[in-house]
């Protein structure tokens, strides 16, 4: 899956909600991102995604971000 930084615009996703976000998919996915991948188009194996538990996690949390761009005046 490729997470696109790259194309995330303000003022929404602003230097820290995409910190934000890349700490949150290393913690899920036990990956590494890092400063440098938030100007690209990092890909992640879904693989980690079979447990049950790092699913719920991150449908959890993306939910919140599309809930949040959704209530948004800006977008």
């Amino acid at each position: 899956m490729e997470i696109y930084f790259k194309f995330y615009k303000e003022p929404y996703f602003n230097q820290d909600k995409k910190q934000e976000i890349k700490e949150k998919l290393n913690e899920i996915f036990e990956i590494s991102l890092n400063d440098s991948d938030l100007l690209t188009r990092p890909s992640i194996y879904i693989d980690k995604l079979k447990d049950k538990d790092k699913m719920r996690s991150f449908l959890d949390y993306f939910k919140i971000i599309v809930d949040d761009l959704k209530a948004s005046p800006n977008n």
